[in-house]
């Protein structure tokens, strides 16, 4: 691990990369660019996930100016153990997971800081294709769409009422909460995003649902029969794992963008 990172971090920002070269090599530059225009400081934490191709080296060459850390974890674990290995050496007041792809582009976490002025009392905040603000520049396949739907009808029934996508790969974290719910989180697989959501309604943090600017990526490694399957199956296993030992689940509040 190549590891530069201070404790005066105000924005984390971690992304897992499975074999994403190409990706971060048109992501990261975009990354760099928001960061470094504005007036607080940020590291940058890519978890290389087993790749058998360049990803840790391109990370390495386009972050050398700026705090960081490239985490080369082997073999390939999945995004879930991606994710929360550079949330747990994440320093930042807030932290930000993000996909590789940047299909949220990285200038949409300005509607976050807004509503963190609107609502200081947020401890985490999700990125949403669902909401009615929600712009969706490229959309999915009719069939992604249509398996995404149901998934999410599944989500709100069994264990998460109120939340309207919990697989938008783009959230934010106040250190407390990060700090609480990451050593905790279990998932590997693409359940850890409702895990982290369990976990965090377990333990009452303040979530906030906002709409976001979307773009899909044709490229995407989600297969969504086998996927939608096995995320299925993991629903009812959390239900029981999580909300089984929850005496109250608090409904969280959602913004429209209005």
């Amino acid at each position: 691990m190549t590891d530069s990172v201070t404790r005066d971090t105000y924005l984390s920002i971690v992304i897992s990369a499975y074999n994403e070269e190409k990706r971060l090599q048109k992501s990261l530059p975009l990354i760099l660019d928001y960061v470094k225009n504005k007036d607080f400081k940020s590291e940058i934490i890519i978890v290389d996930d087993g790749s058998s191709d360049r990803t840790a080296e391109i990370a390495e060459t386009f972050l050398a100016d700026i705090t960081h850390a490239v985490v080369r974890k082997q073999p390939n674990a999945g995004k879930g153990a991606g994710i929360r290995s550079g949330m747990k050496i994440a320093q930042g007041q807030w932290r930000l997971m993000c996909d590789a792809d940047l299909s949220t582009p990285i200038h949409e976490l300005d509607k976050f800081w807004n509503v963190l002025q609107d609502k200081p009392q947020t401890d985490i905040i999700i990125g949403s294709r669902a909401l009615m603000n929600s712009e969706l520049a490229v959309r999915q396949p009719f069939y992604r769409e249509f398996m995404g739907r149901v998934f999410n009808v599944c989500v709100q029934m069994l264990v998460l009422p109120g939340i309207h996508d919990t697989q938008c790969g783009f959230k934010l974290f106040n250190a407390k909460a990060a700090e609480t719910i990451f050593p905790m989180q279990k998932a590997n697989d693409f359940s850890f995003d409702v895990e982290l959501l369990l976990l965090a309604r377990k333990y009452h943090f303040e979530i906030v649902e906002y709409p976001i600017r979307w773009v899909n990526d044709s490229a995407s490694k989600v297969n969504p029969i086998f996927d939608s399957l096995k995320m299925f199956w993991a629903l009812l296993r959390l239900r029981k794992q999580i909300t089984g030992t929850s005496a109250t689940i608090p409904k969280d509040k959602e913004s429209n963008g209005e």
